[in-house]
């Protein structure tokens, strides 16, 4: 697999170019080692997920369908709910990253909330398989979305920043060669 750094994926102006996310996901959607994987590998016996005693704990469980994380529910349309629910893995990650106006509306920065909300997801899981209490007992979509105002604010200061560097690149006095037949002599 190609090395791919976060500059790569961003143009000139630091819009994120979602259309070569596609190509750099996995073909399986499965590198978050729930039970479901470990057993495949042989390094569990039990498959079960602990978070709601579903029998099998696989990523679309996870991140998807368990009752117990109630999240995507509150954040997508009711009358789309099922449709996002039940499309293919891969699918619903490349759909949802860019743009999931048709099951979300117009949610701003739905981008790095789904993002968020994904691994506060999983973070939450990892709390209880790995029995670790996290100091912070929000709700996973409240954090999510505290993440995402945290994000924004971070990204605005960013693209400021750029454009306040290139307004003084643009602006800053620069040696030019003289014309033809001229000499310049410097002195302080």
């Amino acid at each position: 697999m190609q090395r791919v750094t976060v500059a790569d994926m961003a143009d000139d102006e630091g819009n994120w170019k979602w259309s070569q996310f596609k190509q750099h996901l996995p073909i399986k959607v499965n590198l978050l080692l729930t039970n479901a994987e470990r057993k495949r590998r042989n390094l569990t016996m039990n498959i079960g997920f602990p978070l709601c005693a579903n029998p099998v704990e696989d990523i679309d469980h996870l991140l998807r369908k368990c009752p117990s994380t109630r999240t995507w529910s509150a954040v997508v349309k009711r009358e789309r709910l099922v449709d996002l629910l039940s499309t293919d893995m891969k699918a619903w990650i490349t759909m949802n990253i860019p743009n999931a106006r048709d099951f979300v509306g117009t949610i701003e920065n739905w981008d790095i909330l789904f993002v968020a909300i994904i691994w506060n997801i999983w973070l939450q899981r990892n709390v209880i398989a790995l029995d670790n209490p996290l100091e912070d007992e929000c709700p996973i979509l409240e954090k999510s979305k505290h993440w995402v105002e945290v994000i924004s604010k971070t990204l605005a200061k960013a693209a400021i920043r750029t454009i306040l560097v290139q307004r003084e690149n643009s602006n800053s006095i620069r040696w030019q060669p003289l014309p033809s037949g001229w000499i310049k002599i410097n002195s302080n």
